[in-house]
């Protein structure tokens, strides 16, 4: 009799696993800039279809409008996790788009030719990305953003003009 005990011990013990740490890092976690870009997305949407009527919808896109708008010119959009779909060197210009749940962004740059280490490391970083990649990078915000209707198919709902720039520079 003393032995079943054991035995269910030894046998439960036996098959439970490590538990993993929570601050494990997790490469395709979001992070708090895209996650709020997100939720603000997703709840324009929500408030958006309830709307019963025209007037209701173009107030909830008015208000969105304005919470983009503080957003954008407040916070540094650092590690963003973004689908690259386009990339247009011309010179020293560089034009970019990409794309992540709904939202898109793109930016124009032009370099002037004596570059310092800094602006030339960001003019290589957005030279060499390739369309198709996900990647995770900061983005610059260029002052200029729309909010589409969410009924209109085939339309990105919050276009954001911004250019990629690596992890390692902060976007001010």
């Amino acid at each position: 009799m003393r032995i079943i005990p054991f035995l269910i011990f030894a046998v439960f013990s036996g098959c439970s696993s490590k538990p993993v740490p929570s601050d494990s890092p997790d490469p395709m976690k979001i992070s708090s800039v895209q996650l709020y870009l997100k939720n603000l997305k997703d709840s324009l949407k929500i408030h958006y279809f309830l709307a019963q009527n025209d007037v209701g919808k173009q107030a909830v896109l008015d208000n969105y409008f304005r919470r983009l708008k503080l957003f954008l010119w407040n916070t540094p959009m650092d590690s963003l996790r973004v689908t690259i779909d386009e990339v247009n060197v011309n010179g020293y210009t560089v034009t970019t788009k990409s794309h992540v749940n709904e939202m898109e962004f793109s930016g124009k740059i032009t370099f002037r030719k004596e570059l310092t280490p800094r602006l030339d490391s960001i003019y290589n970083f957005m030279k060499s990305l390739k369309p198709g990649t996900n990647v995770l990078l900061n983005m610059a915000f260029d002052g200029d953003f729309g909010i589409n209707k969410p009924d209109s198919p085939g339309v990105p709902i919050f276009n954001i003009g911004a250019y990629p720039i690596p992890i390692e520079c902060k976007s001010q």
